[in-house]
């Protein structure tokens, strides 16, 4: 979701378009078959331009606001566990690895990886150049700083169990880390998707203190897309694209990530244009449906990994 989340930040939404027809002025009224030409011509017209328009693709720039009615707890991704929270750290911060739409792992913060014919050893072989958002470059030593927090005895965050079968980390050197595991673990390449800390900043806060730690709400210095600005409670969260981000700029030049009280106050922005873009659950789908027609909205639905309980 997180990464689905980032794909559609870096579109550009076509809230309206007014198309103009331009020609002589008519000294007599047109026959039957003129007007009936005259549409065909306009209608041609209106349907080459939108192509051309869509041709343009996403410009460079523009600020856009998101909803939801889930108020973040804190973005360090060791410590948090809340969707709010989670969709916001996916644009600070980045793994070792990310998935493709097809659920597969794919390179994010390391180029590849060696898994040992065992499966007992995987060894990331890091980009080089990439940045945290203070100028600083990420290094191998970043990453074993961040994966030993959860093994730390002291850690009392929901990420544990994720990293409980590493036996040993070893630095290679500046862009090569590899990870010595106690039992082979299917789903341990999904452990290195969780992003990564600048050791510089945190390297002096002890585990105890780093849970609530400023860093985790008003200090985020990550590797993503988006570099945090500001967090006003109750009201919204904003972000600034990052220009040295090393997959290029993002589009966008800010998120607002805006807190609204209940799902009737989305519906009623999303109308008014107070909000440009919200998830809607299935029971206002009928409601949103119906404000397409005039052009302003924009439903899109696609697959989600989620589940429900009771």
């Amino acid at each position: 979701m997180k990464k689905y989340l980032l794909i559609l930040l870096s579109i550009v939404f076509v809230l309206s378009l007014t198309l103009t027809a331009c020609g002589g002025q008519e000294t007599t009224a047109p026959t039957q078959d003129e007007q009936t030409n005259t549409g065909e011509t306009k209608q041609e017209e209106t349907t080459t331009e939108k192509k051309e328009e869509e041709k343009k693709g996403p410009v460079q720039g523009g600020d856009l606001i998101f909803a939801s009615i889930g108020e973040p707890t804190n973005f360090n991704p060791l410590y948090s566990n809340d969707n709010a929270s989670g969709e916001i750290e996916g644009m600070i911060f980045e793994g070792l690895v990310s998935s493709d739409p097809n659920l597969a792992p794919e390179p994010a913060l390391a180029t590849k990886w060696d898994i040992s014919e065992d499966g007992l050893e995987y060894t990331f072989y890091l980009k080089k150049g990439v940045k945290f958002t203070d100028g600083e470059e990420l290094t191998a030593n970043d990453v074993k700083f961040t994966y030993s927090i959860p093994l730390d005895p002291d850690y009392d965050g929901t990420r544990a169990s994720s990293f409980e079968k590493i036996q040993e980390m070893k630095v290679i050197d500046d862009y090569t880390i590899k990870f010595f595991l106690s039992e082979k673990a299917a789903d341990f390449i999904w452990t290195a998707s969780y992003g990564i800390l600048p050791e510089h900043l945190l390297k002096d806060v002890s585990v105890i203190e780093l849970k609530d730690h400023e860093f985790n709400r008003t200090g985020m210095v990550g590797t993503g897309p988006f570099k945090f600005v500001e967090w006003k409670d109750g009201q919204y969260v904003k972000l600034e694209r990052n220009p040295d981000y090393h997959n290029g700029p993002v589009y966008l030049d800010s998120i607002i990530y805006k807190i609204v009280p209940d799902q009737n106050s989305i519906l009623a922005q999303l109308q008014t244009g107070e909000i440009n873009m919200a998830n809607v659950p299935a029971t206002d789908y009928p409601t949103v449906e119906k404000w397409v027609s005039d052009g302003t909205i924009k439903i899109s639905s696609v697959p989600a990994l989620s589940y429900t309980y009771l």
